[in-house]
């Protein structure tokens, strides 16, 4: 069922999620698979961030080189 609205400041996908096309389907699910990815690390690298005093110095270092508090921020 497509929904319209008369706004056009609210973004409606209805009719790319209900698409029939395969080539949609397949995209979908490769970007969504793509994102789940990058948040996973994210909520993982958070949590590290929190209890980094768990990790080895070298481990320390490593996760403050590759992930600097305030890049993390940026992009939660």
């Amino acid at each position: 069922m497509k929904r319209h609205q008369e706004s056009t400041a609210v973004l409606l996908l209805d009719d790319i999620y209900e698409s029939t096309d395969p080539a949609v389907k397949r995209y979908i699910m490769q970007i969504m698979e793509e994102e789940m990815d990058k948040a996973q690390e994210r909520a993982l690298v958070r949590v590290a961030q929190k209890f980094r005093h768990l990790l080895s110095p070298q481990m320390q270092q490593t996760l403050a080189a590759q992930y600097p508090v305030t890049a993390l921020a940026a992009s939660a």
